[in-house]
């Protein structure tokens, strides 16, 4: 005898054997593009198989000061300590989640927590908090239906922050910041004319579309600065040159050494 479950699934399978009806052709395709966005999203933020964690793994060792821009819930602040990271500064603009941040690393000497976010220029900007999905805050406009708070939050420079807080080199800063990315980096033009960044990790997606910072001007804007860029997949890091076929904006992660660094790459290829 079947189960709810069961009938339910019949009842579509049935449903979806009318293929010449258009209201089932409009449902099929609306969920191919909810599998594929579960799926897809899923893999891109499970750490410990989309090859982030194999990324800090390799590093770890090597990781004295790391910086978490966009750090949510703090999961990859959790990894990179367990890796071998000997201090990691968090940051998280949304207030909502950087309380439960804060809680969650209080009493941790190794992690400095910060409720605010870095960008191109000090000041205030406006973020899209979503309360049902708190990892999609972004500063940037997104046209999907869930729903959304608009707050008001504080945002500085990674120069400042480094001055102020005494640090001298950075062993990975880590961007995670639904298309504010272009502005982080900009923000620690400074550090990278000192050479003071080692390594940088990105995320590059669709966001891209709608920033119009796209992977070429992430290729563009650390190049110039001497990093070598490559792709961040389960089994290791691709180097290559930037070519426009890259551009096709899958969500994916990307790391990028400085060629004072070659150790580095050799790590995680």
């Amino acid at each position: 005898m079947p189960d709810e479950t069961s009938r339910l699934q019949m009842a579509f399978e049935k449903i979806g054997r009318r293929r010449d009806n258009p209201i089932v052709k409009q449902a099929v395709r609306a969920a191919h593009g909810l599998v594929r966005g579960y799926e897809g999203g899923a893999a891109l933020r499970n750490i410990e198989s989309n090859g982030e964690a194999r990324v800090l793994e390799k590093l770890g060792p090597t990781l004295d000061v790391v910086l978490d821009v966009g750090a949510n819930v703090g999961d990859w602040t959790a990894t990179a300590l367990r890796a071998g990271a000997k201090a990691v500064h968090s940051f998280e603009i949304s207030p909502a989640t950087s309380s439960g941040l804060t809680k969650r690393y209080v009493g941790d000497s190794r992690v400095t927590v910060n409720q605010f976010g870095l960008s191109h220029a000090p000041g205030t900007v406006t973020i899209h908090h979503y309360p049902d999905y708190p990892a999609l805050t972004t500063m940037t406009e997104y046209p999907h239906d869930a729903k959304s708070v608009a707050v008001d939050v504080p945002v500085r420079t990674g120069d400042s922050y480094l001055a102020d807080s005494g640090i001298e080199k950075v062993d990975l800063l880590k961007m995670d910041v639904e298309g504010a990315e272009g502005l982080v980096i900009q923000g620690f033009k400074e550090s990278f004319a000192r050479k003071a960044i080692r390594a940088v990790q990105f995320e590059y997606g669709r966001v891209s579309i709608l920033t119009k910072y796209l992977l070429r001007d992430f290729y563009e804007d650390l190049t110039k600065h001497g990093f070598t860029v490559g792709r961040i997949t389960d089994t290791g890091v691709t180097f290559t040159p930037y070519d426009m076929s890259m551009e096709r904006f899958n969500d994916s992660n990307w790391l990028a050494v400085h060629e004072s660094q070659p150790q580095l790459v050799d790590l995680v290829i």
